[in-house]
């Protein structure tokens, strides 16, 4: 009775060891493809922009908006919530970033071909406005921290002052301009905090007043803050939020702050 009784255990027990492997080696794999996919869309979309700006540059220079021009009609053809794309060299960043106002979340698990990816897809708050109105635009990005160095997993690395004061320029391309930002701050918060209600819920800037409180807002709840920027109302914000295991329901977000040598 005992030896089988044995016997039945390890055959759990090999079950649930297959069962894991099999499973970890899907989450692997999906990670894998979608980060491939993304890769991909970038150097072929570059390749054909490049080719068919060489066409254009034959008879006239090339403007910096006609390059992203020609840039997103080949992105948005693929998929037209395409708005913006997000690059910061040494942390593994090189996302299109989706934007559907209608229904905010819809690239939360989902790929740029709309089906579902575990990793999802970059997406800005659907309270964005990207039409450039407002002398500050304030864009925020939400991605997942995947835990092996894809979408905003390395925002982690920017907690550290001097990581956060040496970082290389976020650009962020745009159908009409190629912003360039500076990390300013990085914010360390819990979900449902008053704290964090007043960071999320501010999504746009429509004074100096209101620009002003907020820096003074980041200056007071900051993990890290770089001192050699001081922003001022007319400069552009981009927010990175990810998730953060700190705390339950932890958040991690970082604050960009415009360069004076956008492309527009």
């Amino acid at each position: 009775m005992k030896q089988i009784t044995f016997k039945i255990i390890n055959i759990i027990l090999i079950c649930i060891f297959v069962t894991s492997g099999v499973l970890l080696l899907t989450y692997r794999l999906s990670l894998y493809m979608s980060k491939k996919q993304f890769d991909n869309l970038s150097n072929m979309h570059r390749q054909v922009s490049d080719v068919q700006i060489q066409k254009k540059s034959e008879k006239k220079e090339i403007t910096q908006k006609e390059r992203l021009k020609v840039f997103f009609d080949n992105l948005q053809n693929k998929n037209s919530d395409i708005a913006a794309w997000i690059k910061l060299e040494g942390a593994n960043i090189d996302y299109p970033v989706m934007y559907t106002p209608d229904d905010p979340q819809f690239y939360l698990r989902k790929n740029i071909d709309k089906n579902y990816a575990l990793s999802g897809t970059p997406f800005l708050d659907h309270r964005t406005k990207i039409d450039n109105s407002q002398k500050t635009s304030l864009y925020i990005v939400y991605a997942h921290n995947m835990g092996d160095g894809t979408m905003f997993t390395n925002l982690h690395n920017y907690i550290d002052e001097n990581n956060l004061k040496n970082a290389n320029p976020v650009l962020l391309e745009m159908p009409n301009a190629l912003k360039k930002y500076k990390l300013f701050a990085a914010v360390m918060l819990k979900e449902y905090t008053r704290t964090a209600d007043i960071f999320y819920n501010t999504t746009s800037i429509k004074s100096e007043e209101e620009f002003n409180k907020y820096i003074n807002f980041l200056k007071t709840n900051a993990t890290a803050i770089s001192d050699d920027i001081s922003p001022k109302y007319g400069d552009d914000i981009l927010v990175m939020s990810t998730c953060s295991y700190h705390v339950k329901s932890g958040r991690l977000a970082l604050v960009a702050i415009s360069t004076q040598d956008n492309d527009n």
